[in-house]
């Protein structure tokens, strides 16, 4: 029997923090390989880290030996499924060592750093300029990342650490992210007036596809509500075109190529008699709201940012056109 029974709680103690193998892996090593992956060459990776190609490759075999795989096909000049494993948790390393240069920061009273947000396209054209402004004025040791994409992919770069924050339709979220509901928006019917003028302000999707339809791209999270709307209703969508972005759908409506349902954000700021623009009788409003990974809790320049955006859209709500506040707690982690 141990005489001395808290003497496991002492022995080693870091052991369940860094296994033998892992312990032998540096930054560096880390750093090589994102490059490796970024730029898809060992010449490119070189020249992008400022270094000779003998030495991207010697970091590279010593991370493949600490980890006991290969990382990179050479044939191929790509990552293997190991080394993209590796590759997202390398990005989640240099988050987290961020989070510690924001966090003591914030403990002096500062918040600075680097915040990555993606946005979906509709939301992008509005909350852009206001979160840029905003966080130059109230964070200006903060630099805003922003990029622009599909709700899906957008929610696979915030799992793989590309983004830290993702504005999104609620419809895509996975079970591996947090999302908070921003604002719900209604979906509406935007019909040229080049064809016949709907007879009420109110149009059924039973009236609606009788017109010639441009559609989201299929398998789009944004398509797929769609057609389980049109399910529920027993009514068929039959597009003549089916274009991927909910932007590039907007441009061709208002050009009069055809007529599609689009979301408020996409409508917002077009001049009246540009087009037929009707509410939709049984289309439930859509959830766009703000994503962040479950698995990492945010330094302190992505909570100051993600609040500010909050603030923002709540302000914003009032003034545009077929937006309202979410339900109370609509807060969640939700299976695809």
């Amino acid at each position: 029997m141990d005489k001395n029974p808290g003497s496991w709680l002492r022995a080693r103690p870091t052991d369940s923090l860094l296994p033998h193998n892992v312990s032998a892996v540096t930054l560096s090593q880390l750093r090589v390989l994102l490059a490796v992956e970024e730029q898809a060459s060992f010449s490119r990776a070189a020249e992008h880290l400022g270094m000779v190609q003998s030495n991207v490759s010697a970091q590279l075999a010593k991370l493949e030996t600490a980890l006991g795989v290969h990382l990179v096909d050479r044939h191929a000049g790509c990552l293997t499924p190991e080394g993209r494993v590796a590759a997202r948790h390398a990005r989640r390393v240099g988050a987290e060592l961020h989070a510690l240069d924001s966090d003591l920061a914030n403990l002096r009273g500062e918040i600075d750093g680097v915040v990555r947000i993606g946005l979906i396209a509709t939301a992008a054209l509005w909350v852009t300029p206001l979160l840029l402004h905003a966080a130059q004025r109230g964070y200006p040791a903060v630099r805003v990342i922003v990029e622009e994409g599909t709700s899906v992919g957008l929610v696979d770069r915030l799992v793989d650490a590309h983004i830290d924050l993702a504005v999104i339709d609620g419809s895509a979220v996975r079970s591996d992210v947090i999302f908070e509901a921003l604002f719900e928006e209604e979906l509406i019917a935007a019909i040229p007036t080049s064809a016949h003028q709907p007879s009420d302000y109110f149009i059924g999707l039973g009236e609606l596809a009788e017109y010639p339809l441009i559609l989201p791209a299929p398998h789009t999270a944004y398509r797929e509500a769609l057609d389980d709307a049109a399910r529920s209703s027993s009514v068929t969508l039959r597009p003549i075109a089916e274009v991927d972005g909910v932007r590039l759908i907007a441009a061709l409506v208002a050009d009069g190529h055809g007529a599609a349902i689009l979301p408020a954000t996409a409508v917002h700021g077009w001049p009246d008699g540009l087009c037929y623009l009707r509410s939709i009788r049984g289309l439930p409003p859509r959830a766009i709201g703000v994503a962040r990974p479950t698995i990492a809790a945010g330094h302190a320049a992505i909570r100051a940012v993600n609040a500010l955006l909050g603030e923002l859209i709540a302000t914003e709500l009032a003034a545009t056109n077929g937006l309202r506040p979410p339900p109370d707690g609509v807060t969640s982690s939700l299976a695809s």
